[in-house]
């Protein structure tokens, strides 16, 4: 589908649901239940530089293949966004003229070194959705896990900062509550964002289910026996790109390239 042409007549939303999260908080899984109720929307990561959509590269061509792909009967459409995707849309698109009537929905895990150690794991086996099969056997590293713990920490900063200053009080939705009873989520969801909906058409057979492993236990473990230390504040990671050199590079080889 060409997204780009000038003849291109868009279905516009009449209401907008916006998931917030992060990696790992099983939004997959709650989006796809989702798409199964025909009134909320098919939430994906339309603004992911990460995610290929068809021939729509820029944030306009994919808010055009969102439009006319993903709205439901109903008008409603539904986004999952990172923090990350910002740097596809700032600049491009303006929030409030393409999604009106908006909702917006906190998906966080309470457990984020849980969370940390899922993502550490998923980017090493490639396998991110649980209907993928792992490319390699993961290795443990705390250096990782901590990396993806002061990412996560970054990006509830983030998120928390972003929502105050726009005035914006989101419906908070606990990924561990979530794995419990998905179809309540569901339901709060469209009674958070006046949407009727029948719970019988909310359908929990997915391609896509929650991945529960004893290695994330384990790994849970080894992580917090080797890294305690409560005398030491942990620094969340910055925002700054490093200097491109030499030294740096040499300094990222050996682990001890410091904060930018």
């Amino acid at each position: 589908m060409d997204t780009s042409g000038p003849d291109i007549k868009l279905i516009r939303p009449v209401k907008s649901i916006f998931i917030a999260a992060e990696t790992r908080c099983g939004s997959n899984y709650l989006s796809a239940i989702m798409a199964t109720t025909s009134s909320l929307g098919i939430p994906l990561e339309y603004f992911s530089k990460h995610l290929i959509i068809e021939n729509a590269n820029t944030a306009t061509e994919r808010y055009a293949y969102a439009c006319n792909n993903s709205i439901s009967p109903n008008g409603v459409i539904s986004v999952k966004l990172f923090p990350e995707h910002w740097s596809m849309i700032e600049g491009e698109i303006d929030i409030e003229e393409k999604f009106p009537n908006r909702y917006w929905i906190w998906l966080r895990r309470k457990d984020i070194l849980a969370q940390a150690i899922s993502r550490e794991i998923a980017l090493q086996t490639r396998a991110w959705v649980s209907n993928t099969e792992p490319q390699s056997d993961p290795v443990y590293s705390s250096k990782g896990i901590e990396r993806w713990l002061n990412f996560i920490a970054n990006s509830e900063a983030r998120w928390r900062t972003y929502f105050a200053r726009n005035a914006i009080n989101p419906f908070m939705i606990w990924y561990e509550d979530m794995i419990l009873d998905p179809k309540k989520a569901i339901i709060d969801i469209a009674r958070f964002s006046r949407i009727e909906i029948d719970p019988a058409s909310i359908n929990l057979d997915v391609h896509i289910k929650p991945q529960h492993t004893l290695l994330k236990k384990e790994w849970k473990e080894k992580f917090i026996n080797e890294m305690m230390d409560i005398n030491r504040m942990d620094k969340i990671i910055s925002n700054k790109r490093y200097k491109f050199s030499l030294k740096n590079l040499a300094l990222l080889w050996k682990g001890k390239l410091q904060e930018p």
